[in-house]
């Protein structure tokens, strides 16, 4: 018979403690479902309001230590980038984006809805230095700008690929199924306000450069940034989409592998990403927000108190209602119900025509073209910013908000 020591026998028992303990140890990137929530998320009526308890944040969270807020409630809703993006293959909303609330920075999360946790995926590299105030500080601040900063290939990143300072992002956000990437449209080449300055001595760039040339809120080039949910990293930058406006609207035609920008004049970049070409009609999109029917092959956008549509069929732009509820980014989010085949908008644009201040709920059916107004059972809405998407697997659109995240059943499987 094998003898063994005391010694080695407690060795034994604490490697096999620790390998239990690595077992249960939970990865902060695939957090456990929440049973209690998903059974009531599943139970929850049609044309009803759900309000989820606090969330859980976890992920890349170590360079939160000072901002109490995001480690409280994710990354809260940056009050220029009011849509969300759903990944199918990961089941997941994936959010990044700029605003007056939130400093521009380049951090990506995603949200788990059967968990109900927020997931930071890429943490927020450092911003550049906006001002040299002292001259002996030149050295030191080129050195920095040299380890925050690459110029490669034509276009200014972070080290770690993504823009330098995030512009404010509309609705300029989208998300590839077929390359599994979130795609950020960014109208300023991912350098608004930057110090070009510093960044032309640091690499020794002409001033006056395309590369370092900013466009104002007119006419110039916009890149487009893309994101990586599964490996977490920035990973290609696109270069030169047409810009006419700052708020613009970008979707992801999965059907065609093509994007659908509308920057004042609608444009389309096909699937060998070689123009974008640019297509009839104008509009003035200032604040517009959109989502794609694939079914249908729509794109529907709505700006202050009219409807449009794009059909990617014959790619014509028309108007087709007047008179709808007010949509204006940052007080309006939408998103299409694949389930119900309706598009919901939540708003909190002030409607002076019908007095209306509080955030509402308008469904808009593209088969009857008509709007509608539920009155919604269920909680009740709070105030704030807020950001939407429509979570397929679960069939609710998810509403996220900087007090709390709301839940909504338009249709029933039932």
């Amino acid at each position: 018979m094998c003898k063994i020591n005391f010694i080695t026998f407690l060795m034994l028992i604490v490697l096999l403690q620790l390998g239990i303990a690595e077992d249960l140890k939970e990865d902060p990137f695939n957090p456990k479902s929440d049973k209690a929530l998903l059974e009531k998320i599943k139970n929850l009526p049609e044309n009803t309001w759900l309000k989820l308890p606090k969330p859980t944040v976890t992920g890349e969270i170590s360079w939160l230590n000072k901002r109490s807020s995001l480690l409280r409630d994710g990354p809260r809703v940056r009050d220029y980038c009011n849509k969300i993006v759903y990944a199918p293959e990961r089941k997941r909303g994936v959010y990044c984006g700029a605003g007056h609330n939130v400093h521009p920075l380049n951090d990506v999360w995603e949200y788990d809805l059967p968990s109900n946790t927020w997931i930071c995926l890429s943490s927020a590299d450092p911003l550049l230095p906006r001002k040299i105030k002292e001259p002996n500080t030149m050295d030191a601040a080129l050195e920095r700008t040299k380890k925050i900063i690459v110029v490669k290939d034509g276009v200014v990143t972070t080290t770690s690929g993504g823009p330098v300072r995030m512009a404010h992002t509309w609705w300029g956000l989208t998300y590839n199924s077929k390359s599994k990437r979130m795609v950020l449209w960014d109208a300023h080449k991912g350098l608004i306000f930057s110090n070009k300055g510093l960044i032309s001595k640091a690499f020794k760039i002409d001033p006056k450069d395309n590369l370092l040339k900013g466009s104002g809120s007119g006419r110039g080039e916009a890149w487009l940034f893309e994101f990586d949910p599964e490996s977490r990293k920035w990973t290609k930058v696109l270069k030169g989409a047409p810009k006419n406006m700052e708020s613009s609207q970008l979707e992801y035609l999965p059907d065609s592998d093509s994007y659908f920008l509308f920057s004042y004049y609608p444009y389309l970049l096909g699937a060998d990403r070689k123009e974008w070409a640019k297509l009839k009609g104008k509009m003035a999109s200032n604040g517009a927000v959109s989502a794609y029917d694939q079914k249908s092959k729509n794109v529907v956008l709505v700006v202050k108190n009219t409807t449009w549509i794009f059909d990617a069929n014959n790619k014509s732009l028309k108007k087709v209602f007047t008179g709808n509820d007010t949509a204006a980014v940052p007080n309006t989010t939408f998103c299409y119900d694949k389930f119900a085949e309706k598009f919901i908008m939540i708003t909190q644009t002030k409607n002076k025509t019908k007095n209306l201040k509080v955030k509402r709920l308008n469904i808009y059916d593209l088969k009857t073209n008509l709007w509608t107004s539920p009155e919604t059972k269920g909680d009740v809405l709070g105030g704030g910013a807020m950001a939407c998407y429509y979570d397929v697997a679960l069939n609710v659109t998810v509403l996220y908000t900087n007090a709390a995240t709301w839940v909504y059943r338009c249709k029933s499987a039932k």
